[in-house]
């Protein structure tokens, strides 16, 4: 009986790691840097600041407006 309980581990660990893995090669983040420029250009301009958090409340009530958007 050890021995099933340790397989089922051992596999929830490999599952892990293989949705790890796909994770970091598929899913890709944009970052922008920000440069001295940025005060001056903000005043130009109208910013959209995409966050979510799936665990925020506020976010899942606005993610069908911001898709909508």
């Amino acid at each position: 009986m050890a021995s099933v309980a340790g397989l089922g581990s051992r596999a929830a660990l490999g599952l892990c790691a293989t949705v790890i893995l796909l994770d970091m090669a598929f899913c890709k983040s944009v970052v922008q840097d920000l440069d001295d420029s940025f005060k001056e250009n903000r005043k130009d301009d109208i910013w959209l600041i995409d966050f979510y958090a799936p665990s925020c409340g506020h976010c899942k009530k606005l993610e069908p407006i911001w898709n909508e958007v």
